[in-house]
C-alpha cells in the first residue's frame, strides 16, 4: 500500500504547476529539488504520505 501511495504522491507532484511546485518545495524545505525531493518521498511513512497527498489536493489547482 505504501508503494502505491508514494506512486500517487509522485504523480501528483509531477502535475503541479511551477508556482505550486515552488510552494510545495518551500513548504517542506526541499532545497535541491532533485535529490532532496526523492529523499523526502522515500522517508515518508504511510500516514505522512497520505497527509501530503491530502495537502496537495487541498492547496494545488489540479484537474482530476
Amino acid at each position: 500500500m505504501e508503494t502505491e501511495l508514494k506512486k500517487e504522491l509522485t504523480e501528483l507532484i509531477l502535475k503541479l504547476t511551477d508556482v505550486d511546485y515552488e510552494s510545495f518545495c518551500s513548504n517542506y524545505n526541499i532545497k535541491d529539488k532533485g535529490r532532496d525531493m526523492l529523499e523526502f518521498i522515500q522517508d515518508l511513512d504511510e500516514d505522512n504520505t497520505e497527509e501530503v497527498i491530502s495537502e496537495i489536493h487541498f492547496n494545488a489547482e489540479l484537474e482530476y
